[in-house]
């Protein structure tokens, strides 16, 4: 999955400037040395928001200006909230006995506890995925 990922990121990236074949970026190439300006970092930001369905910050090709990093950064806070999102929606709308004795018994464990195994499943999903 990390590799279609990338592969949507290139071609967004070629989208905003004008590359024929997304491919050709490479991953460690800085977007500013391809050609990107803050307008066309915006419009980078605009076209992954939309993509994705999720909110970026306005500094995104900025503090990630390249496509690994902007990559890491989607699968580490983007990605991994919207899985979390997830999981808490089904867990709630599958109103069945087993569903809702795991949402009592997550009720009882601390914040922190409740993040870690929820890191633990999204690292697992992650690994199985790949």
């Amino acid at each position: 999955r990390r590799s279609l990922l990338v592969a949507h990121v290139r071609r967004q990236v070629a989208l905003v400037l004008g590359i024929k074949n997304p491919e050709s970026i490479a991953l460690e190439t800085g977007f500013f040395n391809l050609g990107l300006d803050s307008l066309t970092s915006v419009e980078l930001r605009n076209k992954l928001q939309t993509s994705l369905d999720c909110s970026l910050p306005s500094t995104l090709a900025f503090d990630y200006p390249t496509v690994t990093k902007l990559v890491n950064y989607l699968v580490q806070n983007v990605l991994r909230q919207k899985f979390f999102d997830t999981v808490v929606s089904k867990v709630i709308e599958d109103n069945n006995d087993e569903q809702q004795q795991l949402l009592n018994n997550t009720k009882e464990l601390s914040e922190e506890q409740l993040v870690e195994m929820i890191n633990q499943k999204f690292d697992l999903f992650i690994n199985e995925t790949n």
